[in-house]
């Protein structure tokens, strides 16, 4: 039996393209295709910068202006709408307000992999966030997870489906304020505004249910810092009206008039360790693959990249059947091309980070270079210039950790170009990726060793990375111990400075 029945999980746009080309090239009568989807409507009001393959594939589906609009941009919601219309216009059943609770395998191969697998999905009440008693079953030959960053964290999908994620141990403190959707600015940012928030740093929009985030990454915010603000609403709102005064614009003006709450949370990178299930003929694609660092953008480029991969893997299942090895090298094909994007994405949320943590350390020994200047105790400028030496260490370290990277990222950009050549696409390459390498002191040298890694690299970090919080937690005893030091000369009569 040829793969028939294909269910994707997630209704954002990836999931949604993936739906449609399902059902466009599986488009026999026997054929079955269903989305499921927990949101039952969209609402996502920002607006999203979209590839030019992203856009020449709406137009493919006779939905370009639909979704674009005659602007030929518009908010997410009004793509997500267009696809998901689309999508009821080649046969997908869609399953609105629903949520998969359960997946079991069905028929085996000789080697242990299921050749299909059994979807339970259950209602979902939005107000009291649970299921509800409402079941159903979809059985599926082919399972394709598009559920988002925060969706594949279900211990269903880690312990059935066996997909685990790797996670760059080293966060990007961010801080973001939250705007009621009837805001007179909402997502759409005010010119005096926006360019005040371009100034402070780089910046994306998120969206649920019920709110919109304007998230602005600051630079120069500590490990302690970050954790007082994340404890105190107050707190973080006194930093973002310094901030916003700091650069001469009311940011919080808008904020305090217009937003429902404020918040912080960590931005992590993380990606999975293989993009098709082990034992279920199942996939991941767009952010439930890797996580994309926010101020390099959303996910749905690097999800076209996977959505392409998928187009690839249909047309190679077409001609097999469930149960042949062909299948299954057609599965492991899709993880080899898929692959690279996901590296790629990594690799470039890793250059951001690694820029980012590179920035506090400096910031650390600027601090030490000003207390050795204001500190008259010799005993006291030892020590301060003993800490600065450590930072200074740590600094190269992560310098040359991003020399890896940049590396890495050049090799995989080249990569990419290739293997849309294979697939005869226009060769586009990773354009986030490019800008990173050109944008961030793109000057790498040398050669990656032949036993390092992208894992070895993202372990290497994490070393470095718990150092720098060490180093940073210690800085407020510092200064205690200078003025201990010199407190304690003067007492024995000692002449300071």
């Amino acid at each position: 039996m040829a793969f028939k029945r294909v269910v994707v999980l997630g209704g954002g746009p990836i999931g949604l393209f993936c739906a449609i080309e399902a059902a466009e090239q599986f488009n026999s009568m026997f054929s079955k295709v269903t989305l499921v989807e927990m949101r039952q409507g969209y609402s996502r009001m920002n607006v999203p910068t979209l590839d030019q393959p992203i856009r020449d594939h709406l137009g493919k589906l006779g939905i370009k202006t639909a979704a674009l609009g005659k602007a030929d941009a518009s908010p997410l919601a009004q793509v997500e709408t267009a696809l998901q219309q689309k999508a009821r216009g080649v046969g997908v059943r869609m399953r609105e307000g629903f949520v998969a609770t359960d997946i079991a395998g069905g028929d085996r191969r000789k080697d242990g992999r299921f050749k299909d697998v059994a979807i339970t999905i259950a209602g979902w009440d939005h107000v009291n966030r649970t299921t509800t008693k409402k079941r159903e079953v979809l059985n599926a030959d082919l399972l394709v997870l598009a559920v988002g960053a925060s969706g594949i964290e279900s211990d269903l999908f880690k312990r059935t489906l066996g997909f685990e994620h790797k996670a760059l141990k080293a966060e990007s403190f961010a801080l973001y304020g939250v705007y009621d959707k009837s805001s007179t600015i909402g997502i759409r940012l005010d010119a005096k505004l926006q360019k005040a928030v371009e100034e402070l740093g780089k910046t994306t929009t998120i969206t649920t249910d019920d709110t919109q985030y304007l998230l602005v990454t600051l630079k120069n915010v500590s490990p302690s810092d970050f954790a007082r603000l994340k404890a105190s609403s107050a707190e973080l709102r006194r930093c973002m009206t310094a901030v916003g005064s700091g650069y001469n614009n009311d940011i919080m003006g808008h904020l305090n008039a217009n937003a429902k709450a404020v918040g912080a949370f960590e931005v992590k990178i993380k990606r999975a360790g293989h993009s098709i299930s082990p034992n279920f003929p199942a996939i991941l694609v767009g952010d439930a693959a890797v996580s994309p660092h926010p101020s390099t953008g959303s996910g749905i480029g690097t999800g076209f990249h996977g959505f392409e991969a998928f187009q690839d893997l249909l047309r190679a299942l077409k001609a097999t059947n469930r149960s042949s090895d062909e299948a299954v090298d057609a599965l492991c094909a899709f993880e080899d091309s898929y692959e690279i994007y996901i590296a790629a994405k990594a690799i470039e949320g890793t250059i951001v980070t690694l820029h980012h943590l590179i920035g506090l350390v400096a910031g650390y020994e600027r601090a030490c270079d000003r207390d050795f200047a204001a500190t008259k105790g010799i005993d006291a400028k030892m020590l301060i210039r003993y800490n600065a030496m450590g930072a200074g260490l740590l600094r190269m370290e992560m310098e040359s950790q991003m020399n890896r990277a940049q590396l890495f990222g050049r090799l995989l950009r080249d990569d990419v170009v290739r293997i849309d050549a294979a697939a005869q696409r226009t060769p586009r390459g990773m354009s986030d990726l490019s800008r990173e390498l050109a944008g961030r002191d793109g000057n790498a040298t040398g050669s990656l060793q032949s036993n390092d890694s992208i894992d070895r690299l993202w372990g290497d970090i994490g070393n470095t990375y718990q150092q720098m919080n060490d180093m940073l937690r210690k800085y407020a005893p510092l200064e205690g111990a200078l003025r201990t030091i010199e407190a304690d000369m003067r007492l024995k009569g000692v002449k300071v400075g």
